[in-house]
């Protein structure tokens, strides 16, 4: 059995909301529509990097290239401020993609290939992490929003309408089920 792996979001009035922010498409008048592609490496593993993993593979749909997961996990634990602990919340997923940015898999440090989850959640056994955080500086991500029931929409027709609204920039929607909450 996995313990509970994604952390209840804290709801914050500072963050942005698309529905308040954005004028989103009625979705009566949105088309079907698939979303086709790879995600990240299609690995979901036992542990407790699904939100860094979905966030991640958000960033690469975006930035087109692989990144590197285990390192913006590593990065999302320090963020957190308790990397021992286990699991994330979004906001500290997402926000990690804009305080840090993201790691180009090419440039995963070969001494760390291999090295499991456990060990490699501590930025202190990442060499050279200051270089590290530099290489992420170009995958910064502007901002996050985050989705609510608005306009007198619920969030299945707001998650809808943002992911149609963005589907040129390829903006994904990163979302996350607490499913004894």
């Amino acid at each position: 059995i996995i313990p509970d792996g994604l952390k209840p979001l804290e709801q914050d009035e500072r963050d942005f909301k698309v529905g308040a922010l954005l004028d989103l498409p009625d979705p009566k008048d949105i088309p079907p529509f698939f979303i086709d592609g790879g995600f990240a490496d299609g690995k979901i593993q036992e542990a407790d990097d699904c939100a860094a993993f979905a966030s991640i593979g958000a960033c690469e749909l975006e930035d087109g290239l692989e990144l590197d997961r285990e390192a913006y996990f590593a990065f999302a634990k320090a963020q957190s401020g308790a990397p021992e602990s286990f699991g994330l919340d979004l906001r500290v997923a997402g926000m990690t993609a804009v305080k840090i940015g993201c790691l180009p898999r090419t440039e995963r440090p070969a001494e760390i290939e291999n090295k499991p989850l456990d060990f490699l959640r501590h930025l202190t056994n990442w060499p050279n992490v200051k270089r590290l955080i530099d290489l992420c500086i170009p995958y910064r991500k502007e901002s996050i929003v985050f989705i609510d029931t608005s306009n007198g929409r619920d969030y299945f027709d707001n998650i809808i309408s943002t992911m149609w609204k963005f589907r040129d920039q390829k903006r994904a929607v990163v979302f996350g089920t607490l499913f004894d909450a």
